[in-house]
């Protein structure tokens, strides 16, 4: 008896006395294969031992099949997105692998490419486009410049939820986008609208994702309207996305701002820790500091006083992205123009920071 290792469809064949080719319609589940046929196959399979090598099967494949997401974690509006999107596809039983990418990986470079030769060893998600054969990549929440440079000759179709690319030009590339500009002013202007005279900002580093950098204008522009300037070493204090950093970081921002009566802050778990430590000094909320959060998540709305935000309409960006899907994963479609699709949005008023008269 052959070893497991060198058991074929032509080994399984040849002890079972039908084709070939009868034989891989039985492997794939194939139809056209009659009940004697099938019981021959399937008894000389387990007498072998035989099992199949998914990770082959897959290579050999003439037509890529398979959604591929890949999404770096750097905020909870991406993460929660992916996961949405993935259970959409999951509903609809298309078959789907979502990935996070860790940020050694950003540094390793190389991009995903069709039937591009191998250099070196292959990170994790060039190993899984390999496997997968994917006819459709989701690239969620990676900064600007790296997908330009790693992902912007893949052949395949994408769809990209990021921030905003002015030199968006892939002919079978969809992006979505939230207008973070317009939302960092549009919060900055309500906390002004509220009364505030003197706002201070807690925001992640700016290497960390092109939206920050996006956000960080749109405050400027709110500033300039009203004829001040936001200078960074005066009135922002850069944290992680953390409750403990935002906790840390709002009493670093109100020794560069003693007057602090509004507070600006870009991530949620930055927001529930800044909120606790003002409540630890004796700061009331709204009446001595309003509080905004550029980014809405279900623990804004229970923590102890309620941080109103900018709020995404995630049914929304599930239907607009699956429909994107269907249309670039058609087997008649070969491409789409280019197309910039922006994300809906809201406000969302809650005890931090009223709506303004």
């Amino acid at each position: 008896m052959p070893s497991k290792d060198k058991i074929t469809v032509r080994t399984i064949a040849e002890q079972s006395g039908w084709s070939v080719g009868t034989v891989s319609r039985v492997l794939n589940g194939a139809g056209g294969v009659s009940d004697k046929a099938a019981a021959d196959i399937t008894r000389v399979i387990r007498r072998l031992g035989y099992r199949r090598n998914e990770s082959a099967s897959v290579l050999r494949q003439k037509h890529p099949s398979g959604i591929l997401i890949l999404v770096r974690n750097i905020c909870s509006r991406y993460k929660a997105l992916a996961q949405h999107f993935e259970q959409a596809l999951q509903a609809r039983s298309m078959p789907v692998h979502l990935i996070y990418l860790d940020d050694e990986q950003a540094e390793e470079g190389g991009a995903l490419e069709n039937g591009g030769e191998e250099s070196g060893e292959m990170d994790q998600a060039q190993r899984l486009y390999a496997l997968y054969n994917p006819s459709l990549i989701v690239l969620i929440g990676i900064h600007r410049e790296e997908l330009l440079r790693k992902y912007g000759r893949i052949s395949v179709p994408a769809i990209v939820v990021s921030a905003q690319m002015s030199d968006f030009d892939r002919p079978n590339w969809m992006q979505f986008y939230s207008p973070d500009t317009e939302i960092a002013l549009q919060g900055t202007e309500t906390l002004f609208a509220s009364g505030c005279r003197s706002i201070g900002v807690l925001c992640p580093p700016r290497k960390s994702a092109s939206e920050i950098e996006d956000r960080i204008l749109g405050v400027q522009y709110a500033f300039y309207s009203r004829d001040q300037v936001l200078r960074s070493q005066e009135r922002v204090q850069v944290c992680e996305n953390s409750m403990q950093a935002g906790f840390e970081g709002f009493e670093l921002l109100i020794h560069k701002v003693p007057d602090l009566d509004g507070l600006l802050v870009f991530e949620p778990e930055q927001a529930i820790g800044a909120l606790r430590k003002a409540a630890d000094l004796g700061y009331r909320i709204p009446e001595d500091l309003k509080v905004f959060c550029l980014e809405d998540a279900e623990m804004l709305r229970y923590s102890l006083i309620g941080i109103s935000a900018a709020k995404r309409d995630t049914q929304q960006e599930d239907e607009l992205l699956m429909n994107a899907c269907m249309k670039l994963t058609d087997s008649a479609v070969t491409g789409c123009r280019n197309r910039k699709i922006e994300l809906p949005w809201s406000m969302i008023y809650r005890q931090s920071c009223p709506r303004p008269e």
